[in-house]
């Protein structure tokens, strides 16, 4: 059995065993990952970001580990212990898989997790991917720097909207997997995913031809089922 196969079986025997002790599996996890590493043959350009992705997840699942789904703790393992290299791509298509598994969560703090944490490192690495030639060039070496993990874009660009209205967005449109979870709390301001949020209402509801002010009024008066 090699490297990979016994990280592999390390890996669902700490997500699918619940009695296994989960202070002993992150000192093996610690293990395989300087095995792991001693294996690679030539540094990926994109191993920096890997493993800031890794410690970012890492970080979450010591933090609270009950609330960190085994669906997610496996789609983890893929980015701890790669059987090849993974493109900038690669990386974001699975860490938005775990977001789309951690914002279905109803522990608030994970969903803060994913949303403000999660999400800027994803924008990140798709930025990241979107600069890189679709095949490296081989023997090259890369300066690419990691993803930041926080995006602070200028608010000053952006019109205002009610937060109320933003708080409701979510509660209408996140349930339902038409929108990613806006910030909470609200900024009050009308950026490009709260643009997203209202043109999603605008199509589910049929309200594409309404101005801004109605279209408000009809959030607001949108009733949400309780579950």
């Amino acid at each position: 059995m090699d490297l990979f196969d016994k990280a592999k079986k390390f890996e669902k025997l700490a997500t699918a065993n619940k009695e296994y002790d989960f202070s002993k599996s992150i000192t093996l996890a610690n293990k395989f990952d300087k095995k792991f590493n001693k294996t690679s043959q030539t540094a990926s350009s994109t191993e920096p970001a890997r493993k800031a992705l890794v410690k970012l997840l890492t970080n979450q699942w010591t933090a609270d580990q009950a609330n960190f789904p085994a669906e997610a703790r496996n789609l983890y393992s893929s980015l701890r212990y790669p059987q090849g290299e993974l493109s900038f791509q690669n990386l974001a298509d699975t860490a938005t898989k775990i977001y789309q598994v951690l914002t279905k969560s109803k522990n608030q703090n994970t969903i803060n997790f994913a949303t403000k944490n999660l999400m800027p490192f994803i924008d990140s690495l798709k930025a990241q991917s979107a600069k890189q030639p679709s095949v490296p060039a081989p023997q090259q070496e890369s300066t690419v720097q990691v993803p930041e993990l926080k995006i602070t874009p200028s608010k000053s660009k952006y019109p205002s909207i009610p937060k109320d209205v933003q708080t409701k967005l979510n509660k209408i449109l996140v349930p339902t997997g038409d929108i990613f979870p806006l910030k909470e709390p609200p900024d009050g301001i009308l950026g490009p995913e709260t643009q997203k949020a209202l043109d999603a209402f605008k199509t589910k509801y049929n309200f594409e031809n309404l101005p801004l002010p109605k279209l408000i009024e009809r959030i607001r008066e949108h009733e949400v089922p309780t579950v």
